[in-house]
């Protein structure tokens, strides 16, 4: 079982993340909302899932995390590009 202080936690990142992705960024959209699912999940059930189950979500959770570093990550490189090439 997971203490109410991370769940508190996930929750408060969960809804800070609807506020964070441009409807145009699918990929992004997608990675955000398999993250918010797996929060979903944990939050809800956490007290009613055996210790293996948790342990399962909670690896997902580490999965979605970096998965959605990694197009964040991309996107940076992006950006830092188009900052290189454009005219000063």
């Amino acid at each position: 079982m997971l203490s109410n202080d991370i769940i508190d936690q996930l929750v408060s990142i969960s809804s800070k993340l609807d506020s964070r992705i441009l409807s145009e960024d699918k990929i992004t959209e997608e990675k955000i909302s398999n993250l918010k699912n797996i929060i979903i999940a944990l939050s809800d059930r956490h007290s009613e899932l055996s210790k293996s189950d948790v342990q399962m979500l909670v690896n997902q959770l580490q999965v979605a995390l970096i998965d959605l570093e990694e197009v964040t990550n991309k996107r940076i490189e992006v950006l830092d590009f188009v900052n290189k090439i454009a005219p000063k």
